[in-house]
């Protein structure tokens, strides 16, 4: 029976490791049956290359997903794409259980969904950070918990996709099952643990400890969007260091817990107890003076800098002499 596999994010639920055990397993998931078609961003050299994953083909809305079926889905396999944001660009469509009418138009019998979720608290803190790494973001860690809505949107995206005939949603914890995700990944496959590969370095798109936040803080503040300047190489070059847990006060926690009530309530009954929302309050630990950073993490920092000095001195360069020559 030929599937198209689906695996939707959400973001901060280990998705950057996954997508680089698919890529690293295409061979062993092509003699499971299953085609992880490739993409532009899907093979860096370097196994802790922060990537997309292969289903940007398949997102935007509805003609872009049928588009990208017929284009990358030939042949009597079935297929795995991957991407966190094709969770948040479903809620946005009108009908998201659309896709399983598109999967069957491109011959797949079954459409089967795999969405991780986190328990909100440090949901909502990683969600603070990736906001200053990779989006150029300045609001406070209070804003951000006071904004939350991410269990709202699962619990839309519950409520849209239940019922379809040919289409299954399979939502894990990514708090329940972290140690387990290729065991957890590779059960929804219906292909045996050893398929999918490992990657070597443990951590892939870790956090920040407190002093790389600080630092990216400020280079937000003052040049907009410069995560691919900071963050980006301190999590692609020192993977292994051990980020640093950042809560607003204990207050700040239960408030969001306390907003999310009935929300919670339709993913805990679809999810189970094991892998339904949990309420994980951590002692309170914001940014302050105590900061510091390694000597790797100072050159690695500069290192990257001055390169992005020297290509704008270089690109600085190149038009002053085009300018002079149309003179």
């Amino acid at each position: 029976m030929k599937k198209l596999f689906l695996h939707i994010g959400h973001g901060k639920t280990g998705s950057s490791m996954l997508q680089t055990s698919f890529r690293l397993s295409r061979e062993n998931l092509q003699n499971s049956g299953i085609r992880y078609p490739a993409a532009a961003d899907l093979n860096p050299a370097d196994e802790a290359a922060i990537t997309s994953g292969n289903a940007g083909v398949l997102m935007k809305n509805p003609e872009s997903f049928a588009a990208g079926l017929r284009e990358y889905c030939t042949g009597p396999e079935s297929h795995l794409f991957s991407n966190e944001l094709m969770f948040n660009d479903w809620v946005k469509w009108a009908e998201p259980g659309v896709v399983a009418d598109l999967a069957k138009a491109a011959d797949f019998a079954r459409v089967e969904v795999l969405l991780f979720i986190r328990n909100p608290i440090s949901h909502a803190a990683s969600v603070w950070q990736q906001g200053i790494k990779r989006s150029g973001r300045t609001a406070s860690i209070e804003d951000v918990f006071a904004n939350y809505r991410v269990p709202s949107l699962v619990a839309r995206l519950i409520r849209r996709l239940e019922g379809i005939e040919n289409l299954t949603l399979t939502i894990k914890n990514y708090n329940a099952c972290r140690a387990t995700l290729l065991p957890e990944v590779s059960q929804w496959l219906q292909i045996p643990e050893t398929a999918l590969i490992k990657p070597k370095t443990a951590t892939i798109n870790r956090s920040l400890t407190r002093g790389e936040l600080e630092l990216q803080l400020a280079f937000n503040r003052v040049f907009g969007k410069s995560g691919d300047m900071l963050s980006d190489p301190l999590c692609e070059q020192l993977p292994e260091i051990k980020a640093d847990k950042v809560l607003p006060s204990l207050d700040v926690q239960k408030a969001l817990w306390d907003n999310m009530r009935k929300d919670r309530r339709v993913v805990n009954t679809f999810a189970g107890p094991t892998h339904g929302y949990a309420f994980d309050s951590g002692e309170p630990c914001t940014l302050d003076d105590n900061i510091s950073l390694s000597r790797e993490q100072i050159r690695v920092m500069v290192e990257s800098v001055a390169l992005r000095l020297k290509r704008n001195a270089g690109k600085a360069s190149a038009n002053k002499g085009s300018a002079t020559s149309d003179e």
